[in-house]
């Protein structure tokens, strides 16, 4: 899923509703493989697009706030 603005989408291609900052939910429905070596060691993905992509508009309670982003951002870091 990817998080963007109608404004980004309609720039796309894509036929918005409201083509300007409001945010949409794109789904890329994919499928992604990944080739590795005999020791592991990744040496290539292919991706698929196994559809076009669909979009929503996204309601008040599907976004995040401020302080939710850094949070989750927070959560990736290593101290």
């Amino acid at each position: 899923m990817r998080f963007t603005t109608g404004r980004v989408l309609a720039a796309e291609g894509q036929d918005i509703a409201k083509p300007d900052d409001t945010q949409y939910a794109q789904h890329l429905p994919m499928a992604m493989f990944w080739k590795y070596t005999p020791d592991a060691r990744l040496v290539g993905e292919d991706v698929y697009m196994l559809a076009d992509p669909s979009h929503h508009e996204m309601e008040d309670s599907e976004l995040f706030s401020p302080d939710e982003l850094a949070a989750v951002a927070k959560s990736f870091l290593h101290e």
